[in-house]
């Protein structure tokens, strides 16, 4: 019978009690069980090259994730070093720097080698298994660092960089064998990050970047609460109008207030980020606080808010809100915005 490749998603504490492993003799035959099963790296990932020579150095593993990410992954048999990390930044960096057509030919001329499909139409391809375009620009490029150990100072940096909006990730990944089969180990805490980064469409009007924002968030977790959000905002403060936010980590439209002018005078600012998926950010600017200051901040004092965006800073209150925190506590904030709404339109008459 043929030797079988097994992989088990663990927790760190059954991680930390797990027995010596074998491990694999070379880097090459690590590689070689990871090609035949790439979703002990990802599940339904793609893998796209593998040991592909470019200006920056080899990229050991190129895969696509059923998201549509490029993921660059650097192997590393043994204890990973902050060496490696920068490493694989800089494969990251150089693909990244790439014009389209370039890398479109660089994984065409290196797929179909080393256990990795022939690759003929990468466009093509990427478009029937994703199920959206290959895009123009701008195309979302992930680090994962894949080893058997990590040092502090690595877990750290990746830690630190995740943290600062980089896309990367490690995985932990530990061999053994038993009765002729390769086990893997997975850590699973230490997966890679699953993050959405938006870029919106091409040349796309005031309007069209609105819609395009509010299609965008109904495909989240967050899609009725960010709807919700929205509508409790606007019938708050009728007078004003939404305005897109363009950042490709986050999803946001800023509801401006404006006066019998026209100036603006207020505005709310509404996101849903790539790291917090189902959640929705909100941010309170003083000027809508001062008509309501202590039925806002009575309302949002319930709610946790995000780090660093304390009660009270100078320039209003900012907070990640739950879809468990808008049942609980959304009748209050709705009506403390309206009140604030109310009072914010007598004082402009």
């Amino acid at each position: 019978m043929d030797a079988t490749t097994i992989f088990r998603r663990l927790e760190d504490e059954d991680f930390d009690d797990l027995a010596p492993h074998e491990g694999f003799a070379s880097e090459k035959e690590f590689g070689d069980a990871l090609v035949s099963n790439p979703s002990i790296l990802i599940n339904d990932l793609w893998l796209v090259g593998r040991e592909i020579q470019t200006d920056a150095g080899r990229i050991d593993l190129l895969g696509v994730d059923p998201e549509g990410t490029l993921i660059v992954f650097e192997l590393k048999l043994g204890k990973l070093s902050r060496g490696a990390v920068s490493q694989a930044i800089e494969y990251t960096a150089f693909l990244y720097d790439l014009e389209l057509e370039d890398l479109i030919s660089l994984i065409t001329n290196s797929s179909g080698r080393k256990g990795i499909s022939s690759i003929s139409d990468f466009a093509n391809q990427y478009e029937r298994r994703i199920g959206q375009s290959l895009p123009e620009e701008n195309i979302v490029i992930q680090t994962v660092l894949v080893s058997e150990e990590i040092d502090e100072p690595s877990a750290r940096s990746i830690d630190w960089l995740y943290q600062s909006g980089i896309p990367i990730g490690h995985l932990v990944l530990r061999a053994s064998r038993s009765g002729g089969d390769v086990v893997f180990d997975v850590l699973e805490n230490w997966a890679p990050p699953v993050r959405r980064w938006w870029y919106p469409p091409a040349g796309a009007k005031r309007l069209e970047l609105i819609d395009w924002i509010i299609a965008e968030a109904a495909k989240t977790e967050a899609s009725n609460l960010h709807a919700e959000v929205l509508d409790a905002v606007a019938a708050a403060f009728p007078s004003g109008r939404w305005e897109p936010r363009r950042d490709p980590g986050s999803l946001g439209l800023n509801w401006q207030i404006r006066g019998q002018t026209g100036k603006l005078i207020d505005s709310i600012t509404i996101r849903i980020t790539n790291y917090r998926p189902s959640q929705v950010w909100v941010m309170l600017f003083d000027e809508a606080l001062q008509y309501a200051p202590r039925k806002l901040r009575d309302a949002v004092s319930e709610l946790a808010t995000a780090p660093g965006d304390r009660l009270g800073k100078p320039h209003g209150i900012a907070f990640f809100l739950s879809s468990e925190d808008w049942q609980k506590h959304g009748p209050s904030l709705r009506d403390a915005l309206a009140y604030a709404g109310a009072k914010h339109a007598k004082a402009v008459g």
